[in-house]
């Protein structure tokens, strides 16, 4: 579910880093400490903010970090109380489809309470900085295509493959070469065109270059420009046709076909290893509330 740099890599920071976990434990809290300061850094990136810009997104940013401390940790909190559970017993599909739904909730939830700050800030995009969003957008399609799409179809099997088994190597920690040879297994099973991915994401990104446009267009709108955020964050995983909801369906359903199986393979020992490291993050979580908490107090 890839989102457009410009204003998911806030949104999704959080997530990111727990889900897929890409950092240790002081390196997670520095992390969302910083988050405010990192997502104006990368809007920057995208559109050079002016002064006023700047100033505006710094305010938004920090009261969006603090209402997710206090609103939405605890609920983070929870899903991964649940993951840890399921991998003491047994994870089923439904348990996989739960999750994947608890994950959907948080992020239209950020979205959602971020978006009137969003609209604002799209009001006031200059043509340079509109020039500087289509550029940065094409450029990091680029970076995609190489990344996730290889020439052949069996090299984007072995870029997925890697992947994969990477991010399992993450959670569960060291896995035998057998774990590896089904993995791939398992990924080649569940494969499906990352054309489409390309696909959807091209869709997603030309929805919200035209909300670019209409904000610019229609600054004093602000509860029109507003709806069609609502709008597009409503339909941003599945889309609006037939066709792409049938896609994103068929993907999501191999996602959870693939996970599912990748927990079924893994060892006692192994699931030990992730209920430990969920336990590690649920910590940095418990930690990241207690400050709001103490700063509340102040």
């Amino acid at each position: 579910m890839c989102i457009l740099s410009l204003i998911a890599r806030f949104k999704r920071l959080f997530l990111t880093l727990l889900i897929v976990g890409l950092a240790g434990c002081s390196t997670f809290k520095i992390a969302y400490n910083q988050s405010d300061f990192l997502a104006r850094w990368w809007l920057d990136d995208y559109l050079s903010l002016n002064q006023e810009q700047n100033q505006l997104v710094k305010i938004a940013l920090q009261r969006q970090l603090h209402w997710h401390r206090t609103e939405q940790l605890s609920e983070i909190i929870t899903t991964l109380e649940f993951a840890k559970d399921k991998l003491r017993h047994q994870f089923l599909r439904s348990d996989f489809e739960f999750l994947t739904q608890r994950i959907r909730i948080h992020l239209l939830s950020v979205a959602e309470y971020s978006n009137a700050d969003t609209a604002k800030l799209l009001s006031q995009i200059s043509d340079e900085q509109h020039k500087n969003l289509e550029k940065n957008i094409a450029k990091s399609n680029a970076k995609f295509r190489k990344e996730f799409i290889g020439e052949t179809k069996d090299k984007q099997l072995k870029l997925k493959t890697e992947r994969v088994i990477d991010r399992s190597k993450s959670l569960f920690g060291k896995l035998s070469s057998e774990q590896e040879r089904k993995i791939a297994e398992i990924v080649k099973a569940t494969y499906l065109p990352q054309e489409q991915l390309y696909e959807d994401r091209l869709r997603r990104q030309k929805e919200f270059l035209d909300i670019v446009q209409f904000a610019r267009n229609n600054s004093s709108k602000q509860a029109d420009i507003l709806n069609r955020l609502n709008d597009f964050y409503t339909h941003f995983e599945l889309g609006r046709h037939s066709q792409s909801r049938a896609i994103q369906q068929a993907r999501l359903k191999a996602n959870i076909d693939m996970s599912l199986n990748i927990v079924q393979i893994m060892e006692t020992s192994q699931r030990q290893h992730a209920i430990e490291k969920l336990d590690s993050w649920i910590k940095d979580l418990e930690d990241l509330r207690s400050q709001a908490s103490v700063t509340a107090a102040k």
